[in-house]
């Protein structure tokens, strides 16, 4: 203002020099009309020099409105929201005062204020001022202009935000078609619309529909950009990201692959970008079963990550543990202990011994041993882990109380399981003491103990805990729900085998089949598990003609998934092989169970447990056929491989010589038969003791081959 003043200063001076000079002249007659005029030049001056001052003030204003503007967005910028808002609301509140409310400046300011309310998260409040905008310029500019379609797509992103995708999506179809018409089909504005609408049919659990979307973003990004462009990779990577959680895994890992090779062609392969990619290579195929080829994959980018970050570091010690699951899901605990062993170290040392993610590392090692069928160090380990949380955390946290449901299926799966079940009841009163009874994870111990009354013969109330599990996730997670759909199938299992319950599993298994093909897609692990159980549930209903295409359907899904030789699909070919060899067809039966051990002597070893056992089904399966000495033979190899693998006295080797004197004694060879059978029984005698299921059989096979107990022979037992 003092500059304003000091501009006008002249103007006034010059004023009052010309009434000094021409107020004289005009006492005369003939002075006036200049007097007149003079006058009218001053007041012209005067108007002049107020005007000036008004636009200088006005100029002022408008730089202040524009200063706050900038300010205000770099604030929300930097994420500095509560400074954010009263700066653009100054800058609206003048624009509508001063250009009124629907120039397209004051609109500009309803949207980054509508925006700024947005990233706050004041949904509510960002709708009506996004609405506003779009309203006035669909009336003044009309319904197809490219700024009433981005004031609508503010509209529907912030619906999108606020949860109402039902909302939202017209709104982004209406968006892609106007940008379509504007822009053409791959024009960097219409993709960003095909993005978002990928997007949000994503989060609404629509896979199926979402995915010719992210193609689409994919294809159009590499016509444009190239095969090798961020961009490009990005929407390859989402893709991938989409098929993988839809199940299609098959197609998913290619699209890892190429994301993982353009990353480190484009970046090279130490950039954190290129390292991620790599990761999610390594899921895919180790999803795919395909661990000779993850394995690689995953001491790559750990042998990467102690080169860049050392040895400590945590994103080492991840990708650590990502090779210690890889082989542990792989079955190679022998590999992954030492993995975990460092682990645990690490975060001993670096942690601390009661840290979280310390107590973490015991607890995965203690579950790794126990796979190892290591109990006894499994249980020490288990123990210890549970003792400190429970002293750190607390008995009602989560971490607390899944130790003690751990801890119980640990002593669960020992000789005394009769002292086991104490411990599923302290775990499931301890969940619904701190969490309530339709927690997920007090259901989660429901279905535990439920499957341990059910293995230890406590057929009812074994069923009522499964009825509770599922009574309760329909209520707490809905009827659709991944688990509610696990407790449904669970109940049709267990009633599978109770007599005069046949219907009621198969309804049970029908309704979950048809909600998974509903929510899932026809192809995904979860419908293909229903399909497997109902063509059990079928078959045992003696309805052969309705089974069989449920088991073929199975073993063909299971294929499409999984691949030929993934573990899921060689279950599925199993359960057709035994359907196969129930109705009497040995011939095709024993194709499959075949093919079922040629696959895990390829993919396994000759001594995995996994190839061992099917060794064993096929034996069973020719014994049943007549060819008794090719069952032998097949036997014979079994307990070479066991006793060289664990000696002679572990059960798992006197099983197999047990199993060898079962068929010897079908071909009336009856000392030799008891030879194996006395093996077997000593060994088990050992290790086991006397009372023992697998002792007092093994006696009893002893005494009727040795004519000191009457009865008939029987056949093989497996």
């Amino acid at each position: 203002m003092k500059d304003e003043k000091r501009k006008s200063e002249p103007i006034l001076r010059w004023r009052e020099v010309l009434l000094l000079i021409l107020f004289p002249l005009c006492l005369a007659g003939s002075g006036r009309f200049m007097w007149k005029r003079s006058q009218r030049q001053a007041a012209i001056a005067a108007e002049t020099a107020t005007r000036q001052r008004a636009a200088a003030a006005a100029a002022a204003a408008l730089a202040a409105n524009r200063e706050d503007v900038e300010r205000g967005l770099k604030l929300e910028a930097a994420g500095d929201y509560a400074a954010a808002e009263p700066l653009l609301r100054r800058a609206l509140e003048f624009r509508e005062r001063t250009l009124g409310p629907e120039h397209a400046d004051t609109l500009k300011s309803v949207s980054n204020l509508g925006g700024l309310l947005r990233n706050q998260r004041d949904f509510a409040a960002s709708e009506l001022l996004l609405r506003r905008v779009w309203q006035v310029r669909e009336r003044i500019s009309g319904a197809e202009h490219e700024s009433t379609l981005g004031a609508m797509l503010n509209v529907a992103a912030v619906l999108k935000l606020k949860g109402d995708p039902t909302a939202a999506e017209p709104l982004f179809r209406r968006g892609l078609e106007g940008r379509e018409r504007a822009f053409g089909a791959d024009h960097r504005e219409t993709l960003a619309v095909v993005n978002s609408l990928a997007i949000l049919l994503r989060e609404r659990g629509d896979r199926a529909a979402a995915e010719p979307f992210f193609r689409r973003m994919m294809d159009a990004r590499e016509r444009t950009l190239g095969a090798d462009h961020a961009d490009t990779l990005f929407s390859t990577g989402e893709l991938a990201i989409l098929l993988r959680d839809k199940g299609d895994r098959a197609a998913a890992t290619p699209l890892f692959r190429r994301v993982a090779e353009g990353r480190e062609r484009v970046l090279g392969p130490d950039h954190p970008d290129t390292l991620a990619s790599m990761g999610r290579l390594a899921g895919g195929l180790k999803d795919q079963r395909d661990f000779s080829a993850a394995e690689p994959v995953c001491r790559r980018i750990l042998e990467i990550r102690e080169r860049t970050g050392g040895p400590d570091h945590p994103e080492t010690l991840a990708a650590l543990l990502e090779l210690a699951g890889m082989l542990r899901t792989k079955g190679d605990h022998a590999a992954a202990e030492p993995l975990y062993r460092r682990a645990l170290e690490i975060r001993q040392r670096v942690l601390g011994p009661e840290h979280r993610e310390t107590l973490v590392s015991m607890y995965d090692l203690a579950t790794l041993l126990r796979g190892k069928g290591d109990s006894v160090a499994a249980e020490q380990l288990m123990r210890s882990t549970l003792e400190i949380r429970e002293r750190v955390l607390g008995m009602k946290h989560r971490d607390t109380l899944i130790s003690l449901g751990t801890l119980a299926m640990l002593l669960g799966g020992k000789d005394d399981r009769a002292a086991a079940e104490p411990w599923f009841q302290r775990s499931l009163s301890a969940r619904e003491s701190a969490l309530g009874p339709d927690d997920p994870l007090t259901l989660s111990a429901v279905t535990e103990l439920a499957i341990f009354l059910r293995d230890n013969g406590k057929r009812p109330d074994a069923e009522l805990m499964f009825r509770r599990a599922l009574d309760g996730r329909t209520r707490a997670l809905g009827p659709q729900h991944r688990d509610t759909l696990s407790s449904m199938d669970a109940l049709a299992l267990f009633l599978r085998n109770k007599r005069g319950s046949l219907p009621e599993a198969e309804f049970l298994c029908r309704r979950a089949l048809d909600a998974r093909e509903r929510t899932l897609g026809a192809d995904h692990p979860d419908t293909l598990g229903s399909v497997h159980n109902l063509a059990i549930i079928l078959h045992l209903k003696h309805d052969d003609e309705a089974a069989d295409p449920f088991y073929r359907r199975a073993v063909e899904g299971s294929v499409r998934t999984f691949g030929p030789e993934h573990n899921e699909t060689l279950g599925c070919v199993l359960s057709l092989a035994v359907y196969l060899r129930a109705k009497g067809d040995f011939e095709k039966a024993e194709t499959f169970y075949r093919r079922i051990l040629d696959t895990h002597e390829r993919k396994d070893g000759a001594g995995h447990k996994s190839t061992i056992g099917s060794r064993d089904s096929l034996a069973q399966m020719l014994v049943e056929k007549g060819d008794s000495a090719a069952a032998e033979a097949l036997l014979r190899k079994n307990l070479e491989l066991q006793e060289k693998a664990h000696g002679p006295e572990h059960a798992d080797t006197c099983l197999a010589a047990f199993q060898i004197a079962s068929v010897l004694q079908g071909h009336l060879k009856r000392e030799e038969a008891a030879a194996f059978a006395k093996r077997a029984h000593d060994g088990w005698l050992k290790t086991k003791g006397e009372q023992h299921a697998d002792t007092i059989r093994a006696r009893k096979l002893l005494q009727r081959l040795e004519g000191t107990e009457s009865g008939p022979l029987k056949g093989l037992q497996i």
